[in-house]
């Protein structure tokens, strides 16, 4: 298993992260387009971040970063990608509890 895509996907999500708290959009009051969020299109990432919701709509195509469901996934990304870095360099695949 590459971690690659996890790499590429974990830092593309906290690049979007950062570009809703550097400009303020952290609430339905404080909520922009992605115009002013200078953000090009609504794909991939963003897409899944606002499945996760994480990125909340807050109508006429506003858009904020709820930063406490971020932060609370934080905590599970770091986690969900060490272990699966100790797996790639142990070649130890978790296949569920031991019996």
């Amino acid at each position: 298993m590459s971690l690659v895509p996890a790499i590429i996907a974990m830092t593309v999500a906290d690049r979007v992260a950062d570009r809703f708290l550097e400009r303020g959009a952290t609430s339905p009051a404080t909520a922009m387009t992605l115009d002013q969020l200078g953000i090009t299109r609504k794909a991939g990432i963003f897409a899944i971040m606002e499945w996760h919701r994480h990125i909340v709509k807050a109508g006429d195509d506003r858009y904020y970063l709820d930063a406490s469901s971020w932060d609370e996934a934080a905590g599970h990304r770091i986690h969900d990608h060490v272990a699966a870095l100790l797996e790639d360099i142990s070649g130890v695949h978790d296949e569920g509890p031991l019996a």
